[in-house]
């Protein structure tokens, strides 16, 4: 066979290409593998403090920042912050991406704002979302104490008490005696209470 190679001129072309793939695998010295390329930058999580809401004073709220996300890992971290409102407001962080809190009781429609930071599983924080409770004033009506009843004689003078009523979310401003039963009696309204 190789007196035919030798023949048709090939076999100096295959000694040629056996020696230049032979050299390639001789014991000289050899460059280390290339480094592997370094890992992707952490992308910082984006907080989402949930949908403004609007309730009425003395409700339970729950602050909703579960939608918050890491595109390359996971939240590890909640962090809730009241920045707006009157009153201090102390979140029960039971679960920490949806606090819970009593909305205080308020003289006049009020806002509530809070900021959420979240942090994923490398560290990386987020910049802050901010999610507003406009908390409503309810007008609660009063409630009525007309006193005790009472037991007594013919032309004894009476004195009704009314001053155990009470206002929630104000004071009683006008107390209005009706007379329902019995003979006709005249009330002196001096002190109307």
């Amino acid at each position: 066979m190789i007196a035919s190679l030798w023949k048709k001129g090939k076999f100096l072309a295959a000694a040629v290409a056996i020696l230049v793939v032979g050299g390639c695998n001789s014991g000289s010295s050899s460059s280390p593998p290339p480094p592997p390329p370094p890992p992707p930058a952490n992308v910082a999580p984006t907080a989402n403090a949930g949908a403004d809401q609007v309730v009425n004073e003395g409700v339970a709220v729950t602050l909703d920042g579960s939608a918050s996300s890491d595109s390359d890992g996971t939240v590890a971290a909640y962090a809730w912050t009241q920045t707006g409102g009157t009153v201090v407001i102390t979140l029960d962080e039971t679960v920490p991406s949806m606090p819970t809190f009593t909305a205080p009781m308020v003289a006049a429609d009020e806002d509530y704002t809070f900021d959420l930071v979240v942090t994923d599983d490398d560290g990386a924080m987020s910049a802050a979302d901010s999610v507003t409770v406009s908390v409503t004033n309810v007008v609660m009506a009063p409630v009525a104490d007309a006193g005790p009843d009472q037991t007594v004689s013919s032309l004894d003078v009476v004195t009704l008490d009314g001053s155990a009523s009470s206002d929630a979310d104000g004071t009683v401003d006008v107390y209005a005696w009706t007379q329902t039963a019995g003979a006709a009696v005249t009330l002196d309204e001096t002190t109307p209470s």
